[in-house]
């Protein structure tokens, strides 16, 4: 059987005989190591920093997957990634939803992010490759935010679910509808999609 989710009950499963199932228990394992490190505190200061004294921030976690997944989009959901339209759309739409919103960016691909998403509410903070221990680091910096935008991936959605609040992700890059729009889907859990062009869904592509 495939995995469940429930975000509003605050429970997630995952089939063991699937990627999903799968990916969420290495992404537990991964928060498991990052607590073990301490990572909260280290992401608790970075953010304090980005806030500079402010106490009316909003922290947006903003998690870019780009150099494992092309090949991935193409082979398992005959799909393509987003362009920069897609974060600048989700980032505008932030900007009108919430006070004062800091931007988290973390990433495989800091110098595409830095080429197209820069702006002075934006912060490159987390490269899972720049130091150890990346993953484990990056994910306590989304997890620490108010809320999330993530391209697709488990990962992001895993970061997502941790740090509670809305949710903006991609859908409609792919025929093959991918795993994390189908929890949402199937599960009624609200989320914001965005196509990879940057226009706002009013639902997921295959909702009804």
């Amino acid at each position: 059987m495939g995995g469940f989710i429930d975000l509003s009950a605050g429970v997630i499963t995952g089939g063991s005989n699937g990627r999903l199932g799968n990916n969420l228990m290495e992404y537990a394992t991964i928060f498991g190591m990052g607590i073990k490190h301490d990572l909260t505190k280290y992401a608790n200061v970075r953010l304090h920093r980005v806030a500079a004294g402010r106490s009316d921030v909003t922290f947006v976690g903003v998690h870019v997957r780009r150099t494992d997944f092309v090949k991935h989009m193409q082979n398992f959901f005959h799909g393509h990634l987003v362009n920069a339209s897609f974060f600048h759309s989700a980032m505008s739409l932030c900007r009108k939803r919430y006070n004062n919103p800091a931007f988290i960016v973390t990433s495989d691909d800091k110098q595409w992010c830095r080429q197209h998403l820069s702006a002075p509410d934006v912060h490159f903070l987390g490269d899972p490759r720049s130091e150890s221990p990346g993953v484990e680091r990056d994910l306590a910096l989304l997890a620490a935010c108010n809320h999330t935008i993530f391209d697709y991936g488990t990962y992001g959605f895993f970061a997502a679910f941790l740090a509670g609040g809305d949710m903006i992700l991609a859908d409609g890059v792919s025929e093959i509808e991918s795993e994390e729009v189908t929890e949402l889907r199937e599960g009624k859990i609200n989320a914001t999609f965005i196509d990879g062009n940057g226009r706002v869904l009013p639902i997921c592509v295959r909702c009804s």
